[in-house]
């Protein structure tokens, strides 16, 4: 694995200029953009994710953003459909948190992002699970969770596209 020279990780806070940033690297990363991110992404949306108590931890080389991770409280699934569906499939635990959108730049791929921003959540969120859905077809996410010792649980359909659920409990 390689790591890139000068990456720093941290909590990524609500400017206006990191939300600019952060909307912009998922909305190239949606589905509808030709991506595998479920949902759309409007600068709005992600600036009211910012803005929420849950931990999102964001990776720059420089000024460049490198990757983000975003995390809400398991209470949050009961107003998001996808995720009710994915709670519905695998309730978990009380204390567990909902894990992603997590989007990694093209660019930074491959090069030890996603383990340095988990390993950051971590610290963030101790003792306590991540539960999130990846979609079937999304191969690569799958192999990347599973190297961090997650593991998929259950599986439901969403919209015609089946969904697994993965957790590191």
């Amino acid at each position: 694995m390689v790591i890139m020279k000068e990456l720093s990780i941290g909590l990524t806070p609500p400017t206006a200029e990191n939300a600019a940033a952060v909307a912009a690297l998922l909305q190239a990363n949606q589905a509808s953009s030709g991506g595998a991110l479920t949902g759309d992404f409007p600068s709005e949306k992600v600036t009211q994710m910012l803005q929420q108590d849950s931990p999102v931890i964001s990776a720059w080389e420089g000024e460049e953003l490198q990757g983000v991770l975003f995390t809400a409280p398991a209470s949050t699934a009961a107003h998001v459909p996808v995720l009710a569906a994915m709670r519905a499939a695998w309730p978990g635990r009380e204390d567990d948190y909902l894990y992603g959108p997590v989007c990694i730049a093209q660019s930074a791929r491959g090069k030890g992002v996603l383990p340095q921003l988990y390993a950051a959540l971590q610290r963030q969120l101790p003792g306590r699970a991540a539960v999130l859905f990846i979609t079937d077809d999304n191969i690569a996410s799958r192999r990347a969770h599973e190297r961090l010792g997650m593991r998929a649980v259950a599986s439901f359909d969403w919209n015609g596209q089946a969904c697994w659920v993965y957790t590191d409990a």
